[in-house]
């Protein structure tokens, strides 16, 4: 009977432990019978409340598996190129066409859009269907003389990352093999409500190629470069040829 006894204030005392150390769980975590067991209340979440929260976690979901294309264009031509210089250069139809096939297909965007939607924590930021992103690397006038006009009728809007050196520079006069617009074309652009100029840079160098303080002068003369001539912060950067470091990106 004495070793009965002992056994179940062992059995009891082993339960009670363990109900114990559960109980500091957080609520959400703990199973229903188990706050039953303890006596705790349980109150029933209001409906709308409960959609908040259905909602909230479908948005969670929603934006860990979102991926968003992200479209590169340079200059465009009317001239002949080869297949190898078909990765910078395109012809205004297949420009147009490009850009009619998404307005028919995607849902355009702004990089700010998505950069929004990233740092955003609350579910109050979301996407459209099928989203898309244009940019444009460089600064080339093609931009403002071809791609924007078609952007502008199509309502598509881009970002376009300059190398502020050669913004205005002419193709023949040492610096570029195909000329780029100037400030007040860039501004142009901006106020029109669809495209964003950012920095790619003061002179287009491989960044992981340069000391660090030639990095620091890369980095803020093209930022101090477009918020002077536009008016309005540079807070963007596309790294030329894509190479940067840790340190850089920093």
């Amino acid at each position: 009977m004495i070793k009965r006894t002992i056994k179940l204030l062992a059995l009891l005392t082993a339960i009670s432990l363990s109900f114990g150390s559960v109980s500091a769980f957080a609520t959400s975590d703990r199973p229903e019978w188990l706050k039953r067991a303890d006596g705790e209340i349980i109150v029933p979440l209001d409906p709308e409340e409960a959609q908040k929260k259905a909602d909230f976690e479908a948005w969670q979901e929603a934006k860990k598996n979102a991926k968003v294309p992200i479209l590169l264009y340079h200059h465009i031509t009317t001239e002949e190129f080869t297949n190898e210089e078909a990765v910078s250069l395109i012809s205004p139809t297949d420009f147009r066409l490009h850009m009619t096939a998404i307005k028919v297909n995607f849902s355009p965007i702004t990089l700010r859009d998505y950069y929004e939607y990233v740092m955003c924590d609350d579910g109050s930021v979301s996407l459209p269907q099928n989203p898309i992103i244009i940019t444009f690397d460089d600064g080339y006038l093609s931009n403002y003389e071809i791609a924007f006009p078609i952007l502008k009728e199509l309502g598509i809007p881009a970002t376009i990352f300059v190398v502020t050196d050669t913004v205005g520079a002419v193709a023949g006069e040492g610096k570029v093999n195909h000329t780029h617009f100037n400030w007040e074309q860039a501004k142009e652009m901006e106020d029109s409500g669809l495209i964003e100029i950012q920095s790619h840079t003061v002179d287009h160098k491989r960044m992981t190629e340069l000391d660090a303080g030639e990095v620091i002068r890369q980095l803020r003369k093209s930022k101090y470069d477009i918020e002077k001539n536009l008016g309005r912060e540079c807070d963007m950067i596309a790294y030329p040829y894509g190479d940067y470091t840790d340190d850089i990106r920093l």
